[in-house]
C-alpha cells in the first residue's frame, strides 16, 4: 500500500506537471522542482523492490520497481538496479567495488563544487557498471543492462529528433535530472561517511540523521535510519523506525555517527575513525581476587583490575570475556555478576575432565594471579522492552542468566527463573539463590531417572506476545525448549538461546574452495575473494537474496554435506554447530568442497 502510493503520486505529480504546463499556463520555475521531488518520491519503491521489500510476490516487485525507475532512469530494469545497489551494501566506501562511493567522495573532497556530479549519478553508475562490474554481472543482467541502455539512448534520440524536443526537455530531462540530484544527495551523499567501509567499520560506515527542522527528516522517507536499513535492507522504509526502536537501544550504543540534513560534510572523519580504533582499549589486565568452590566441580573467580579504584568497562546482561590464559589459551565466560557493577567481574567455571584443558587450567588459578581479558561483549541480550520473561537454565548454562536476573530485579520486571540440573550439588551458589532480592523468583529442578523434573509444558503455557524465553544450556537441552516452545505455538523470535559450548574459534582468512549443486549436479570454484552468490549466479542459477552482509537471512540454504565456516549473524550457534545450513552472501567452506540443496 505504501510503495502503490508513492509510485500513483509521483505519476500523478508528473501528469499535474504536464497539465498545468500546457492547459494552466504554470510557470517552470514552479513545475520543474515538483515533478522533480516526484522523481524522488518514485525512487523509494525502487530502492525497496530491490531488498525484495515492495511486495512479497517477485514479479509484482520487480514491476513496481521498474515502474518506479521510469521517473528517473527510463527503461531501467529492477533485477540491474539491484545488481548495483546490493554491490553497494556487500562493498560500503570501497572506492573500486562500491558504485556508490564516487557519489560520497567527490562532494566532501571537492566541496561544494563536487555536488555537480550528483546532476550526473546515472552516468557514474553506467560507467562503473560496464567497467569494475562488468565482470561480476551475472549473463542476464549484463543483457538487461545492455537492453536498458540501449532503450534509453533510443528513447532520449525519439523525443529530441521530435518537433516536441523542447517540452520533453523542460517536461521530463530536467524533473528527472533535478530528482536525480536530490535522490544521490539523500541516498547516498549524507548517509555515508567518506571512505569508511562497511567490513571494517559496520556501525560507523553509516549515519543516523539528526535535523530539528522535522519536515527535513520527513522528505527523507525514513531514510534518516538508513544505518538501520543497511543492518536489515530487507525492512521496507515506513518500518526502520519501528524496528529501530524495538531493538532495545542496542543500536544507540554502538557508535553511529549522526549528521544533520544539510550542511557541510565532514572532510577527515575516516582519519578520526582510525585513530579512535587504534586507542580503543581492548583487553583490560586484571587479577584474580577470589577463588570460590560454588559447586560440584565449579569454582567462581572474581576479577578486579589491577590498578585499585580503576573502574572496569561496563557490560550488558548476558555478556562474556575471554580470558588469556597462562599458557595461551583463550577462552570465553559469562558474566554472572549484576551489570551495574564496575569493581569487578565474576565469572563461573566447570572443570571438565575430558576437555581441551582450558577449564583445568583455569581451575589451578590462585588469588593474585594476573590475566589479561578482552572487554565484554554481548552477543546474548537481554531485550528489556516486554513485560514478562522465564529464564532456563541446564547445568553451567545458569551463569549468563544470573546476570539476566540481576539485571530484570534492577528493572522491576516480572520474571520466572528455572534451573535445572542433574544434582542438587550441581547447582553452583546455592545459598545466594536464596538469598538474593530475586529469590522468590526461582524455582529449582532436579532430574529424575535421567530426565528433568521441569515440566515445560506448564513452564511455558502461558504464551502471549509480550514475554521472552532465554535459555541457556546443552545443546539437546536447548532443542528441548526451543522445540516445546514451537509446540505450543512461540514464534522463534521470542526465544533466545545460547549454547555455552559453541565454538568460539576466530574467523579464518578466506580461501578457495569448491560448491556442489545437489539437484543441478553443478561443480562451482568459488575464489578466495568472491562469494559463493556471486559465482553461483554467473552459472546461471538464480537465489533470493537481500542484503549480502550475512544480516537478514534471506539467502540461507540447506547444506547436504561438508562444514561450514559461519560468518553471518543469523544463524543461532545449534544452527551453525549442525552445519546444515549456510548463509550464502557471506560464508564459506571450511574444508575443499561443500554440498549445496540447490
Amino acid at each position: 500500500f505504501y510503495q502503490a502510493g508513492l509510485i500513483l503520486t509521483a505519476y500523478s505529480g508528473y501528469a499535474l506537471g504536464i497539465y498545468s504546463y500546457f492547459y494552466l499556463s504554470a510557470p517552470l520555475w514552479l513545475i520543474i522542482p515538483i515533478m522533480g521531488f516526484c522523481s524522488y518520491l518514485a525512487f523509494t519503491p525502487l530502492h525497496d523492490s530491490t531488498h525484495r521489500a515492495a511486495s512479497s510476490n517477485k514479479l509484482v516487485n520487480d514491476i513496481m520497481g521498474s515502474v518506479s525507475a521510469f521517473l528517473l532512469f527510463p527503461f531501467m530494469l529492477a533485477p540491474v538496479y539491484r545488481f548495483l545497489h546490493m554491490t553497494h551494501h556487500r562493498y560500503v566506501g570501497d572506492d573500486d567495488l562500491d558504485p556508490d562511493s564516487i557519489l560520497v567522495s567527490i562532494p566532501t573532497r571537492y566541496y561544494p563544487f563536487g555536488f555537480l556530479i550528483l546532476l550526473v549519478f546515472d552516468t557514474v553508475w553506467l560507467y562503473w557498471l560496464f567497467t569494475k562490474g562488468w565482470n561480476r554481472m551475472p549473463t542476464q543482467v549484463r543483457w538487461m543492462a545492455c537492453t536498458t541502455v540501449l532503450a534509453y539512448l533510443a528513447f532520449n534520440i525519439f523525443w529530441y529528433t521530435s518537433p516536441y524536443w523542447f517540452e520533453f526537455f523542460v517536461l521530463f530531462h530536467l524533473p528527472t535530472r533535478t530528482g536525480l540530484a536530490f535522490t544521490a544527495y539523500m541516498f547516498s551523499h549524507i548517509q555515508h561517511p567518506d571512505g569508511v567501509k562497511w567490513d571494517e567499520f559496520p556501525f560507523q560506515s553509516t549515519y543516523v540523521m539528526k535535523e530539528r527542522k522535522h519536515f527535513l527528516l520527513r522528505s527523507l522517507l525514513g531514510q534518516e535510519q538508513h544505518a538501520m536499513h543497511h543492518f536489515l535492507p530487507h525492512i521496507p522504509w515506513y518500518k526502520y523506525k519501528q524496528v529501530w526502536d524495538l531493538g532495545n537501544g542496542i543500536f544507540t550504543k554502538q557508535a553511529i555517527p549522526q549528521r544533520s540534513v544539510l550542511g557541510q560534510p565532514e572532510f577527515h572523519f575516516k582519519e578520526k575513525l582510525l585513530e579512535q580504533h587504534n586507542n580503543q582499549i581492548t583487553t583490560i589486565q586484571v587479577k584474580v581476587q577470589e577463588v570460590l568452590d560454588v559447586a560440584k566441580e565449579i569454582k567462581s573467580f572474581v576479577l578486579v583490575p589491577l590498578k585499585v579504584g580503576t573502574p572496569l568497562p561496563e557490560f550488558t546482561a548476558g555478556s562474556h570475556i575471554s580470558i588469556k590464559l597462562p599458557s595461551g589459551k583463550i577462552r570465553s565466560y559469562s558474566l554472572l555478576n549484576a551489570p551495574h557493577e564496575r569493581h569487578q567481574y565474576q565469572i563461573a567455571v566447570k572443570k571438565e575432565a575430558n576437555g581441551k584443558g582450558g577449564s583445568i587450567e583455569m581451575h589451578n588459578l590462585c588469588p593474585g594471579d594476573k590475566l589479561e581479558v578482552s572487554v565484554p561483549r554481548n552477543n546474548f541480550v537481554l531485550y528489556e522492552n516486554v513485560k514478562r520473561y522465564i529464564l532456563i537454565s541446564g547445568g553451567i548454562g545458569i551463569t549468563p542468566l544470573l546476570s539476566m536476573a540481576h539485571r530484570l530485579d534492577e528493572l522491576d520486571k516480572h520474571f520466572e527463573f528455572h534451573i535445572c540440573a542433574k544434582d542438587l550439588d550441581d547447582i553452583p551458589f546455592q545459598y545466594e539463590l536464596k538469598n538474593w532480592s530475586f529469590a522468590p523468583n526461582v524455582e529449582v529442578h532436579i532430574d529424575k531417572d535421567g530426565k528433568s523434573t521441569m515440566e515445560l509444558t506448564r513452564v511455558l503455557g502461558n504464551r502471549n506476545e509480550d514475554t521472552l524465553i532465554y535459555s541457556c544450556g546443552p545443546l539437546g537441552f536447548n532443542n528441548w525448549v526451543k522445540s516445546t516452545a514451537a509446540d505450543l505455538g512461540w514464534p522463534s523470535a521470542q526465544v533466545k538461546q545460547e549454547l555455552f559450548s559453541a565454538d568460539t574459534s576466530v574467523t579464518t582468512i578466506p580461501k578457495a574452495f569448491k560448491i556442489v549443486l545437489q539437484k543441478s549436479g553443478k561443480t562451482v570454484e568459488i575464489p578466495a575473494n568472491r562469494s559463493i552468490i556471486d559465482m553461483v549466479e554467473m552459472e546461471g542459477v538464480s537465489i533470493n537474496y537481500s542484503c549480502l552482509q550475512g544480516t537478514c537471512g534471506t539467502c540461507v540454504t540447506n547444506v547436504t554435506s561438508g562444514e561450514v565456516d559461519h560468518r553471518d549473524a543469523v544463524l543461532s550457534e545449534e544452527e551453525k554447530l549442525r552445519h546444515d545450513k549456510i548463509c550464502l552472501c557471506v560464508s564459506r567452506a571450511k574444508g575443499e568442497d561443500i554440498v549445496l540443496d540447490l
